[in-house]
Order: C-alpha cells, then structure tokens, then sequence
C-alpha cells in the first residue's frame, strides 16, 4: 500500500531536520505493517462488529485496550468516541511501528473524542476534512490536522522530543490547555492559549496569522525569562515566538489539571423585556449571566445578531409581537443562549390635536353664523 505524500509530510521532513534525525528509504527499511481497522461507519454500524466498541445511542465507548489489534476509523458525525482510559498501541519490533492512522476522523462534523491514548502509530491521531469536533483528554506522540476548521483540542498530552502537533491547511481551531512539545503549522487564524509548551515552536515551521493568546491570557513557555512584577501570574514582555507571531501574555506557571477544561455554555436570564404588553416603543433590556464572558449580543425577530457591552434599551421599535433572544459566548469559547422572550408593543396614536382645533373654528365660526342669521330674522 503507498502512503501520499501530502504537505504535513513535507513538514515533517522539516521536523526531523530540525532535531536532527534523518530521513529513512523505507524502501530499504523493515517492510510497513498495517493494523486492521474497526471502523464506525457514516450510518452508524460497527465493521467488523466486535466486543470492544460498545455502541449506546450517539455514544461509543472503548471496553479494553487494543494492544497490537486494530486502529480505529470514525466516519460518523454528530457521536461521541469515549476511550475510557484505555489505549490504542501500535508498537510492534518494526522502528516505524504500524503504517496507518491509530485514530483517525474522517470527513466529519462534531465528534467528540475523549480519554483515551494511541502510540506508535505512523500518526497516532489523524482529523482530516473535519470541523467543529472535539479532542479531550488524549495523550499521543503524533497528532495531525489536514484541512480541518473550528476543531477543539483541549487537556491532551501531545509529542515527545521527535513527535508533536501538525497542523496542515487547518484554520480557526481552538487548542487550550494541553501539554505540547513542539508546533508544525500551516494554517491561519488558530488560537493557542493556557498551553504548556516544552520546547520552543519556531523549532517547526510556523506561518503567520495565528494567535498564541485569547486576548488576556496567552500560553507557559518552559523558555521565557521574563517577570511579572505586579503578580498577576502574566508575563510583563511579551513571548517571540518568531519575527511574525509572539504571545502578548505568558503564563509565568503552567496551567491548573485541577481546574478542568469548560465545556458547559454560559446560563442566561433575561429579566427584561417580560412577556406583556408595552405602551412604549422604546423597552428596556435587562439580563443576569452566571460566569466571566468575553461578548454579548441578541438577536430581535430574528435579525442578525447586535453585539453590546451589557444591559441596554431596545428603542424604535414598531407596534406589534416581537422575539427576543440573548447569547453569550464565556472566555472558553462556549456560546449560550438566553430563552426567547416575545412581547408586545402597543403605542397608542397621537391624538390629531390640529384636526380637533380646525373643528373647533368651524363650529365657531358656523355658530357665529348662526347667531347673526337669527338676529336679521328677528328685525
């Protein structure tokens, strides 16, 4: 079987040159060995169907180790993979190990991944042509991206001294709080931040038009030598990551395990507007939220959403029913939305004041006439 060349593997032709290991002819190296592959299939079967894939709802769960039996393909979106602490293990006598993917996604949407570990593998996880899926809690030498957006990689334990997170034309991923030894990236709009990293990143490639902070809080570099003279627990100069990228706020100490990654959207109560009746067309707009957020917006019958500051007033709005929902998005990228409020907006028209005066001159002047009419009568 031949593996594609793609450019992460170029990337890693770079990597190795970088810690100055050399690259192998595999034609002349020990023969690639391929493990069979248990695979969740895009209709939600199992193949082949076997005792270590338990299969509850959207929910898959790993019920032993998989010591040099199978890797494990995922085609289906929407499903939780759980590997309940146990291990998917290539390494057999080869140097190379198993030539496929130990975990691998493939052309998915929100799948999420946690607790499990895979080794030895030619890449120990692979996402490719995924988005909006989650990795927590998974510990492996090799992790690769290839074309994949809006994934989530959180409290994993990635890379050793040779072998680290690759990232190949995958944009707008979130990594936070993971243990990473060194970066390849090529991708754009990526956000690191609460990471530990071991070894410098400018060790790999890394272009620009990613972020290595959140705005306020940004990653510990094992390499920083600078100080934080009023205590915060943030570095007072920023981290050079390369001539390009550099993180504005470094962590002094490595992220808290104790504290645990969020993953719960903010909660939400709207106080005002209430569902009645209002004889205003302006109404005030009143909401609680329950933890620390980075922004706020709502949304009005539907319409795009308005982003704001805090508690506002909804002004110029026409009589009739109206919709109203709140959302807010925490500082761990977790999106919430309020319940949707409807009320009313009744404003009674402007009585016609320049009408009612005309009428008033007409009657006058009509009884005026009137009162004249009757005196020529009477002569």
């Amino acid at each position: 079987m031949k593996r594609k060349v793609t450019g992460a593997s170029l990337i890693m032709a770079l990597l190795l040159s970088a810690t100055g290991l050399t690259l192998v002819n595999l034609a002349t190296a020990d023969p690639i060995v391929y493990l069979p592959n248990i695979v969740i299939k895009s209709d939600g079967t199992v193949e082949p169907k076997t005792e270590f894939i338990k299969q509850d709802g959207n929910v898959y769960t790993l019920t032993a180790d998989l010591p040099q039996k199978y890797a494990i393909k995922i085609q289906r979106s929407n499903i939780v993979f759980d590997g309940a602490g146990h291990v998917i293990d290539g390494s057999i006598t080869s140097t190379y190990g198993y030539g496929n993917d130990g975990l691998s996604l493939e052309s998915v949407t929100n799948v999420t991944v946690k607790d499990i570990e895979v080794s030895v593998f030619l890449w120990d996880v692979s996402i490719e042509n995924s988005r909006e899926c989650v990795l927590l809690r998974v510990k492996a030498r090799s992790l690769q991206l290839q074309n994949s957006n809006f994934n989530t990689i959180a409290e994993s334990n990635i890379g050793d001294d040779h072998h680290s997170l690759l990232m190949e034309g995958s944009n707008s991923n979130t990594i936070i709080r993971n243990n990473i030894s060194w970066v390849g990236l090529d991708g754009y709009a990526n956000t690191f931040f609460e990471n530990n990293f071991g070894i410098r990143p400018d060790f790999a490639y890394v272009n620009e038009g990613n972020f290595w902070d959140n705005g306020s809080v940004g990653n510990y570099w094992s390499g920083y030598e600078g100080v934080d003279a009023n205590g915060d627990g943030i570095g007072d100069t920023p981290y050079v990551i390369n001539a390009n990228d550099q993180d504005r706020f470094p962590l002094m100490n490595p992220w808290d395990p104790e504290i645990p990654y969020d993953t719960v959207p903010p909660r939400i109560s709207i106080l005002l507007p209430e569902n009645k009746v209002y004889n205003a067309s302006s109404v005030l707009l009143t909401f609680l939220i329950y933890e620390a957020f980075s922004s706020m917006s709502y949304s009005l019958d539907g319409q795009d959403n308005v982003t704001i500051a805090g508690n506002t007033t909804l002004s110029e709005l026409p009589n009739g029913s109206h919709n109203l929902t709140v959302y807010v998005t925490d500082r761990s990228g977790n999106t919430g939305a309020s319940e949707t409020i409807y009320f009313n907006v009744e404003v009674p028209e402007p009585f016609p004041t320049t009408l009612f005066i005309a009428s008033v001159i007409t009657v006058a002047v009509v009884g005026a006439g009137l009162i004249i009419y009757f005196k020529k009568c009477k002569r």
